[in-house]
């Protein structure tokens, strides 16, 4: 039942769809890779910063750092606030039209 916010639409997005979006992400791209993670605990749960490196055929190779704020319930995540570069994220193959 978790849910992920995103501040580039601020829309909550549920866990298959996240999923599916990643997978459609990883699977057109030929380089994809988490690099620089740091993560800091919180009372309610952590915080995590990364750079999710993307490189799609033809395409830029994509840097999105990103912070994603977690809160934690009965040891799992139960929402996640996700802060993305826009101008990277709206570069990646699951927003790309057609």
């Amino acid at each position: 039942d978790a849910q992920v916010w995103h501040n580039t639409d601020n829309g909550l997005t549920d866990i298959p769809t996240t999923i599916s979006n990643l997978k459609t992400i990883r699977e057109t791209a030929t380089i994809f890779s988490y690099e620089d993670i740091r993560r800091t605990a919180t009372q309610d749960g952590f915080v995590q910063q990364h750079t999710l490196v993307v490189q799609q055929p033809g395409g830029p190779r994509i840097e999105d750092r990103a912070c994603c704020v977690c809160t934690v319930k009965n040891g799992r995540i139960c929402r996640m606030d996700a802060y993305h570069d826009s101008a990277a994220t709206g570069a990646m193959a699951h927003k790309s039209p057609g």
